[in-house]
């Protein structure tokens, strides 16, 4: 009864051991897709300098069975010998490469890979051309945004309200035209990478290449819209300094005008039914004499 019992204990052991070792197999395929049964095991012993030779023995190598179960029979393997790169009959031998039957499965991988990487393509060049369709207008938007609003800065008066309104109306209508683009365009790229995850992962089999083809599609079109975002951040930069050294440079022609001018009276105008002075700018550098004053009286 005891060794009943010890063997039941032994048995839920290696159950248990097996599970273990299941779910670091599909955590380690899940962080790493190209990994290889080699790779996998130098994972586990990374103190190991080369492959244990035992690991090499196809009949009864748990570890072969565990990464055939978990990678679902995907060629991953560095050495041509090895069960996950053979093909095995109904009862477990293992066949030769060779014959009809071996080149005609590596045709039918051939086959698999040259679509899947067609696929592939096809949404990232549809990711791309979205993302430029639509970034070039939000790029057009966002300068006409901006011209807009420093256009409504210029005319925050009360002389050209009138103006200032429509202004005001078309910066926020620019603004939303580039969030409802921002929008689509980003529901459009999600699309295009759940396609790629079912498309791919469908193709080839394979849950934790779908996810790459997944992550892959969503990181081109990252990268493609901080391209076209990082030129427009440049632009307004560039279009704020301008806008800072035109207003600096207006603030100072005012000042310098202000300084050097000079109000002098010139003359009362009979014709008026209330005699009002009238009043010429001099520089402060003119010092005419009376005479010339004179003239000039006369001259207006």
């Amino acid at each position: 009864m005891d060794d009943i019992e010890a063997q039941r204990v032994v048995e839920e052991s290696k159950q248990a051991s097996k599970l273990l070792i299941r779910d670091h197999l599909s955590e380690h395929l899940a962080r790493n897709p190209d990994s290889t049964f080699v790779s996998w095991i130098a994972a586990l012993h990374p103190e190991n300098v080369a492959l244990d030779p035992r690991l090499e023995i196809h009949e009864g190598n748990e570890w072969l069975d565990v990464w055939q179960e978990v990678s679902n029979g995907r060629n991953r393997c560095c050495w041509s010998s090895c069960c996950c790169c053979s093909s095995r009959d109904s009862d477990g031998t293992i066949l030769p490469q060779s014959g009809w039957g071996w080149t005609l499965g590596r045709l039918v991988d051939i086959l698999i890979a040259l679509i899947e990487g067609l696929v592939a393509l096809l949404l990232m060049l549809s990711t791309l051309s979205i993302v430029v369709a639509v970034e070039v207008p939000t790029s057009y938007f966002a300068a006409s945004e901006f011209y807009c609003r420093d256009l409504s800065r210029r005319l925050n008066t009360y002389a050209f309200m009138p103006c200032f309104v429509p202004a005001k109306l078309l910066q926020v209508f620019f603004w939303l035209c580039g969030k409802v683009l921002f929008v689509t365009q980003m529901v459009i790229i999600e699309t295009l990478a759940v396609s790629g995850f079912f498309a791919c992962g469908i193709i080839v089999l394979s849950l934790s290449h779908g996810k790459w083809m997944h992550a892959k599609l969503r990181r081109v079109a990252q990268v493609t819209r901080n391209a076209f975002q990082s030129c427009r951040k440049c632009c307004q930069e560039d279009g704020a300094r301008h806008q800072a050294h035109e207003t600096s440079g207006l603030a100072e022609n005012t000042k310098a005008v202000t300084t050097n001018t000079r109000t002098a009276p010139v003359a009362n105008d009979s014709s008026l039914s209330h005699p009002q002075a009238i009043y010429i700018e001099l520089p402060n550098n003119a010092c005419p004499l009376d005479d010339d004053f004179d003239k000039v009286i006369d001259r207006l």
